[in-house]
């Protein structure tokens, strides 16, 4: 049968224009009918009461009364966008008739009208605590920042119930190594010899005598200030205590939970007994007894893997964390001293302040100096020549841009001939490098592209040749740090901007690894508030852009603080096609600086995003490195887009 036409006087069906309820009528559903006191199954989430009233009962060991639906009452929409499993039993309190309908009608209904996608946010935001296991992890977070402490043991719980998208394998026995590869990359390499972590914003004032002879410890994927305080405990210098120190935590918990799941294993085999084995003998006892789990713990843990192995035995992940709050408001932080560096280095450049030109872009500071180079632009043939010699895994015609092919192969290049390497790291005319981080980890260039050798930068630009023009190129920030970044450029550089560029890598929704995400708005999932883009000068069918999905961007306060709900969620009701995690900060200072008059309300912005995994697709999320077809392209591409949109403006 025909949905009837009394459905559509039901919310939020009766907000939709009339051509959609006439189309909704013509759709088919099903018809069932139950007896009293009969459990009610449906093929679907999604159906009508037509007549007769349900009892809904939470599923426990013992059923527990939570309310009753009657005739009119529309169930599962919850289920429908977020694309969850039914939570609820349902018996038939009388005898009952319901209307089954097809799941896909409501997300095409949602894609078509935009008064019915904001009925369906505003009833799930209101009727149930939408994302709760996210927000009371962050809660847990922020409770124990105050209190200046953090037990593990206490925030793992809440960490389980969030369930991330990146952490398939939360539960059992499995270990998920590319969740554990993740994590690991993320966190301080000594992580199976530390227990204790004391987490501040700004050096100790006890520590900064004896700071430089501490012992620095490395992250592979974060740009933090680790030093080690001695056996077992270490100070870590996070960029703010929001979002760096979710991460961390974050990743700490994702740790913990696959340490432990190896360890159980071990001890499952007997293998924890005998680990004074001699260490040839214990590794083929390791790879017998467990098999893909060891070739791929080998793989993690590559460096001193025996031992590394022995650690995690012992460690038990019982970590403590000291969170110290920076009370000293009479000293510059570390903003401050970063700002003041760039501000230092235009004065030293006689850069006029008063009339200067400034576009400001956040890209990838190697792949910028790459793109400006004249050490490679003028060495192109011979690296081209080695290259195909000696890095046949790297296939040219993989890449339709020459250059690209170029970017790609010059890691290795430059490995192979060390002095090569040196030359390529001096500064060269019309590029000024700020490397004083400050501790804030984002390094700075300023580019004046009027002094730029233009025989010798990427084939596809022609700098500028306004002698007043300046380009400031800002290294990734993290998360909520790009609000007081950007707010510290605006206040320095003000009416001078004439745009604000921004590249990042980004999870998508849509497409695949190595496309494009061009942002019409950016939205913060937390309070669900968007910012538009404003003026932008770079559109989906730039030249130097390939597979580009245009649409709303999510940012998200962590990576691992997404699940599959709050991704079909933003996907169906809100359009967005990829999230990450500075879009929002950014763009809300840019809407603050425009009210206060800050800078121009006429100023450009361009937040383009090249995609590195998609976290709802196995086998494709951040744990996999992307090959260099899939990453030189986007990524020189984007930053293409913006230096020929930039020294366009200044040729017409």
């Amino acid at each position: 049968m025909q949905i009837p036409k009394n459905v559509l006087k039901e919310w939020p069906f009766s907000v939709l224009s009339k051509k959609s309820k006439k189309k909704l009528c013509q759709q088919s559903c099903v018809q069932k009918t139950y007896t009293q006191n009969e459990e009610i199954h449906t093929q679907t989430p999604l159906f009508f009461v037509q007549k007769g009233h349900i009892r809904v009962y939470e599923k426990e060991e013992e059923l527990s009364f939570l309310h009753q639906i009657g005739s009119g009452c529309i169930f599962g929409l919850r289920e429908t966008i977020l694309h969850t499993s039914q939570k609820y039993t349902l018996i038939a309190q009388t005898d009952v008739e319901i209307l089954s309908f097809d799941p896909s009608i409501i997300h095409q209904l949602a894609i078509e009208e935009p008064q019915f996608s904001l009925a369906l946010s505003r009833s799930l935001r209101k009727k149930s605590d939408l994302f709760g296991d996210i927000k009371n992890f962050v809660s847990h977070i922020q409770t124990a920042k105050r209190e200046g402490s953090v037990n593990i043991e206490r925030l793992l719980p809440y960490y389980r119930k969030m369930k991330p998208a990146l952490h398939p394998s939360i539960d059992g026995s499995t270990i998920d190594f590319g969740a554990w590869s993740y994590a690991k990359n993320r966190l301080p390499q000594d992580i199976l010899q530390t227990h204790v972590y004391l987490l501040s914003t700004e050096m100790p004032t006890l520590l900064k005598p004896i700071s430089p002879s501490l012992n620095s410890v490395e992250t592979r994927y974060r740009r933090r200030t680790i030093k080690r305080l001695g056996a077992g405990k270490t100070l870590i210098l996070v960029r703010d205590m929001h979002t760096d120190l979710i991460d961390f935590l974050s990743n700490l918990c994702l740790h913990a939970i696959e340490a432990r799941k190896m360890r159980k294993k071990l001890h499952k085999h007997n293998i924890l007994a005998q680990l004074t084995l001699p260490e040839s003998e214990l590794e083929q006892l390791l790879q017998d007894t467990l098999k893909a789990d060891w070739t791929n713990y080998k793989a993690l843990w590559s460096n001193n893997t025996i031992q590394s192995l022995k650690n995690l035995t012992v460690h038990h992940e019982d970590y403590f964390l000291c969170i110290e709050q920076n009370e000293n408001t009479h000293v510059e932080d570390a903003t401050e001293r970063w700002i003041t560096t760039i501000q230092k280095t235009c004065t030293d450049l006689k850069i006029d302040m008063e009339h200067v030109e400034i576009d400001i872009i956040s890209s990838n500071r190697f792949a910028m100096e790459q793109c400006l180079s004249p050490y490679i632009h003028s060495h192109k043939e011979a690296i081209t020549t080695w290259g195909k010699e000696n890095c046949t895994h790297i296939l040219s015609h993989l890449f339709s841009n020459h250059d690209d092919y170029i970017y790609a192969i010059l890691p290795h290049y430059l490995e192979a001939f060390p002095n090569m390497h040196t030359l390529f790291e001096q500064p060269f005319e019309g590029l000024y490098n700020c490397n004083d981080t400050s501790s804030t980890g984002i390094p700075v260039d300023i580019i004046h592209p009027a002094s730029l050798n233009v025989d010798h930068v990427d084939s596809h630009l022609q700098p500028t040749q306004n002698p007043n023009h300046i380009i400031i190129n800002i290294d990734y920030a993290f998360g909520k740090q790009a609000e007081d970044i950007l707010c510290s450029l605006i206040t320095l550089f003000h009416h001078n901007i004439r745009s604000i560029n921004i590249m990042g890598k980004a999870g998508a929704l849509v497409g695949k690894r190595g496309d494009i995400l061009l942002a019409t708005h950016v939205v913060l999932a937390d309070r669900e508030v968007a910012y538009p883009m404003l003026h932008s000068g770079i559109d989906s069918n730039n030249p130097f852009l390939r597979n580009v999905h245009k649409g709303s961007v999510l940012t998200v306060e962590g990576t691992l603080l997404q699940n599959r709900p709050l991704l079909h969620y933003f996907q169906s009701l809100w359009g967005c096609v990829g999230l990450e995690m500075e879009g929002y900060f950014y763009a809300r200072q840019i809407q603050q600086a425009i009210y206060r008059k800050s800078v121009k309300k006429t100023i450009e912005t361009n937040f383009l995003y090249f995609i590195s995994d998609l976290p709802m697709q196995e086998g494709s999320q951040l744990s996999k490195d992307m090959a260099p077809h899939e990453s030189i392209p986007p990524l020189f591409g984007i930053i293409r887009s913006f230096l020929h949109n930039i020294f366009s403006r200044d040729s017409t």
